[in-house]
Parts: C-alpha cells; structure tokens; sequence
C-alpha cells in the first residue's frame, strides 16, 4: 500500500526539491547538465519519489525559474520603495539584483527557457511569454512606469550590461566598462523617470 503523503509534508519536499534544485543550478553555473539523478541526489531522495512531487525535470526547472523571478520582482519592489533617487534606484538594482550571480535566472538562458517550454505540457506555453519577449517587456514597464520604447531600451541595456560581465577581459576593464553601463543605465532611467 503507498504511503499516504500529507499536503503539509507535500509542500515541505517540493520546497526541499526546488531549494536543492536551484543550488545545483548556482553550482553548476546553468541548466543543461542537471539531470535528476543529480536532484535526486542533492536532496537525499529515490528517483521514483521525484516524480510524486513533479512529473518531470523541467517542471521542476519551471518551478526553481517561476520562484527565482518572483523573487527579483520582490527585490525590485523593495528598491523601488527606498527614499532614492531614481538614478540611485537604477544604478542598485542592477549592481544588487541584475549582476547577482546568486540569481538564479541569471544561469537560464532563453535558449533554455524556450527549450524548458518545448518539453513541457502545452498549458505551460501560454506562460512562456512572461519569460522572455514581450511579456518581459510589460513587466518592467509596469513595475518601473515607463512605456514600451524606454521598457525596450532599459531591457537591451541590461543585455549590454549582462553581456559584458560574461565577457572575457581583464577585471580592471570589465570593471570599468560595467560601470560605465551602470552609469549609462541610471542616467537613462533618471531622465526617464515619471516620479
């Protein structure tokens, strides 16, 4: 007879899954090696138990993402909500939140967010958007008050900002350089700012 699993002990495992998930995307710096042998592992379960909790690893995947984003939003919030200016209010979040390297969004890639929702089931599709494109774009215009052209430009300044801290140069250069992107990304928010 199986064990009969409270929802109580349901939702601490999926968590424990999830946190252990999401180290092991930090350790290994992205997605594609995760397997859940390796979750599975982590987390001091048997690989049959995995799929009592999701029915697959991308679900899992989608969890640890939907989870991360969340909490960038939050940290976003927060900053908002700081007596700054908002060039300040710019120049924290990405330095605090965006170059965090213990933000886990920052290892998916959106190859691997488009490939995440290939393998999973067709309800998860209508997410997609909120993931990458234009519902990204709607997100940060609504949090930051901003229209969709400045929504565009803030978004491709932080690819450029996110480019060049993945670059391979010498830490004085890439240094300077996020800076200068820093600085190029607060001035923009500040003129741009409707508060």
């Amino acid at each position: 007879m199986p064990k009969i699993i409270s929802d109580h002990e349901r939702k601490r495992t999926q968590e424990a899954i999830t946190k252990h998930t999401k180290m092991l995307v930090l350790e290994k710096r992205g997605v594609r090696d995760i397997t859940v042998d390796d979750i599975v592992r982590s987390v001091g379960l048997g690989k049959g138990s995995f799929y009592t909790y999701f029915k697959s690893k991308e679900e899992c995947l989608y969890q640890v993402l939907t989870t991360a984003i969340a909490d960038v939003y939050e940290q976003i919030s927060l900053i908002k909500s700081e007596n700054l200016s908002t060039k300040e209010k710019a120049a924290k979040f990405v330095k605090e939140v965006y170059l965090s390297k213990e933000r886990v969004d920052y290892y998916f890639t959106t190859t691997d967010i488009e490939s995440l929702f290939r393998k999973l089931p067709p309800e998860y599709g209508e997410k997609e958007h909120d993931f990458i494109g234009a519902g990204l774009t709607t997100k940060i215009m609504k949090i930051m008050d901003i229209d969709r052209t400045q929504a565009e430009v803030f978004y491709t300044l932080l690819e450029c900002i996110e480019f060049t801290a993945n670059k391979t140069i010498s830490e004085q250069a890439k240094t300077e350089a996020i800076d200068a992107l820093v600085q190029l990304f607060a001035e923009y928010a500040g003129e741009h700012s409707t508060v």
